[in-house]
């Protein structure tokens, strides 16, 4: 952990995230699952939503919203992941940064489909 205290936070985050060959749908510009520059300077984060009843189908792509730092993004990306997908969600940061997240709570008692329309 002394290796990591003279990086950033984003540096430190990218050097501790386990790496693969397959990309895992990381952002090639931030280094975050579900988060991308958008032209107008932001960041947006996205996450697909399976489809109901439709085997095999991507699902529709939400927009999260657009924030000022990747990191921000990041964090929409994992709680939306978490929501909709639950223990078996790929996240950016660790899952326990989330066990008393005031918006997962806030989520908790919604169905997929109230989540999206809030």
């Amino acid at each position: 952990l002394s290796a990591l205290k003279d990086l950033s936070n984003e540096d430190a985050v990218l050097r501790l995230r386990p790496t693969s060959s397959f990309n895992g749908g990381k952002s090639k510009t931030s280094g975050f699952i579900g988060v991308r520059l958008h032209r107008s300077g932001r960041w947006q984060a996205n996450i697909r939503a399976k489809s109901q009843g439709t085997p095999g189908a991507k699902g529709r792509q939400l927009h999260l919203g657009s924030f000022d730092c990747a990191e921000d993004a990041a964090r929409a990306y994992d709680r939306a992941a978490i929501h909709f997908r639950g223990a078996n969600a790929d996240t950016n940061y660790p899952r326990e940064q989330y066990t008393h997240d005031p918006v997962l709570s806030a989520l908790k008692d919604l169905s997929n489909e109230d989540a999206v329309l809030r």
